[in-house]
C-alpha cells in the first residue's frame, strides 16, 4: 500500500514536471529568405523544420519524436485565421505527443503538447487538450495568434489520497478525481465551467486526413515546386 503511494506521489510529480516542460514553443529555420533573395513559401519552411528533426536527439520522455518511423502521423490543419496552414505531427503512441507548427516570416514556430488527443478550434486559434492516465489528467487551453502560441488556462484532474483510500473501502461507487484551476482547488461544476469561457469543445475538431511522413514529404514538395497556395 505504501509503495503504491509512493509510486503514485513520484508519478504526481514526475507529470508536473512534464506539463511545465511540455507546452513549450522554440522557432527554427535559416533566414527567411533563400539563396536568390526570394521569400520562403510555407511549404519549404516546413520542409525544411521536417529536414531539421532528423537531426534533433531529443530524448526525454517528452516529445521523442521518430519523425522518419511509419507510425509518424502527419496533417494539415486551418487553426488561425490566415490561409497558410499549420502542419500537425503526432505519432500512434499516446506518450509521445503531439506538435502543432505554424509558418512566421519564413521560420517554423513549433508548440509541444503532452500528450495525444489534442482539439482544435479552425480558423479561430484555439487548441484544448484534456487528457492523461492513472487518475491523472491534465488540461490546458492554447491561442495561436499572431504566429504566437499562448497558453491561458491549466488544470487538472486526480485521485487524491484520501479518496484512494475511500475507493479501496467501498469500490468504484466511491470514485471521485479532485479538479484544480491554475492550481487552486475547484468543483466538477466550476472546472467544466472554466473551459466553456475559453472554448466549445462539442465544436472543436481532431485533424481528419493524417498522413504518413513520406506522404507528408511528397504533398510539401510537390505544391512548393509548382508554387501553389
Amino acid at each position: 500500500m505504501r509503495r503504491r503511494r509512493r509510486q503514485r506521489a513520484g508519478l504526481f510529480l514526475l507529470l508536473s514536471v512534464l506539463l511545465a516542460l511540455a507546452f513549450t514553443g522554440k522557432v527554427y529555420g535559416k533566414a527567411p529568405s533563400d539563396e536568390s533573395g526570394a521569400e520562403k513559401d510555407w511549404q519549404q519552411v516546413y520542409l525544411e523544420y521536417i529536414d531539421e528533426q532528423k537531426n534533433v536527439e531529443d530524448g526525454g520522455f517528452v516529445g521523442s519524436f521518430r519523425v522518419l518511423s511509419s507510425a509518424a502521423n502527419f496533417a494539415r490543419i486551418y487553426l488561425d485565421d490566415d490561409d497558410v496552414p499549420e502542419l500537425f505531427m503526432g505519432e500512434s503512441a499516446e506518450v509521445d505527443g503531439e506538435r502543432v507548427i505554424t509558418s512566421v516570416d519564413g521560420r517554423a514556430a513549433e508548440y509541444r503538447l503532452f500528450r495525444c488527443g489534442t482539439r482544435y478550434m479552425e480558423r479561430e486559434g484555439w487548441l484544448y487538450t484534456h487528457t492523461g492516465n492513472m487518475d491523472h489528467y491534465l488540461l490546458t487551453i492554447t491561442r495561436l495568434e499572431n504566429g504566437e502560441f499562448t497558453v491561458l488556462a491549466k488544470g487538472r484532474q486526480f485521485l487524491n489520497e484520501e479518496d484512494e483510500k475511500r475507493v479501496q473501502i467501498y469500490g468504484w461507487r466511491a470514485y471521485r478525481l479532485t479538479c484544480e484551476w491554475e492550481g487552486k482547488e475547484v468543483s466538477l461544476e466550476e472546472f467544466y465551467g472554466n473551459i466553456e469561457k475559453y472554448i466549445d469543445v462539442e465544436q472543436s475538431i481532431r485533424p481528419e486526413k493524417f498522413l504518413t511522413y513520406r506522404e507528408m514529404l511528397k504533398l510539401l514538395r510537390g505544391k512548393h515546386k509548382k508554387g501553389q497556395r
